[in-house]
């Protein structure tokens, strides 16, 4: 007699495996950052995508930080207070703008770009 609670989850049916849903999803999720800075084979090309990386990484730390307002999940912001940015959101927001200033002066240091044109 077949048990009564049985689950028809838990073993193979008609020759189907059916996975364990538990298995599948992690509990974690991945944290929200802004992406870290490129690199460029010359200082010409790098000077020409200066402006689309600032364009993205400003678009991306709007995003990120609303997305983070919303979500209550403020752990890609490392070094931060969190009970300050849930407090107010606007810190929220000065946090993702200090890490976009951070990472375009991280851009423009790593590159040497000629004093001069020739």
């Amino acid at each position: 007699m077949a048990e009564a609670f049985a689950s028809p989850f838990e073993e193979e049916q008609f020759g189907i495996v059916v996975p364990d849903i538990a298995e599948s999803f992690s509990a974690s999720t991945p944290s929200l950052s802004l992406a870290g800075v490129p690199t460029y084979d010359t200082p010409e090309e790098s000077l020409s995508n200066l402006a689309g990386y600032v364009q993205q990484q400003v678009g991306q730390g709007r995003a990120l930080g609303s997305a983070a307002i919303e979500s209550g999940d403020f752990s890609g912001l490392e070094g931060e207070d969190v009970n300050k940015l849930r407090r107010d959101s606007r810190n929220v927001r000065d946090s993702y703008t200090e890490n976009v200033d951070e990472n375009i002066i991280d851009f423009v240091q790593t590159t040497t770009y000629p004093c001069f044109k020739k």
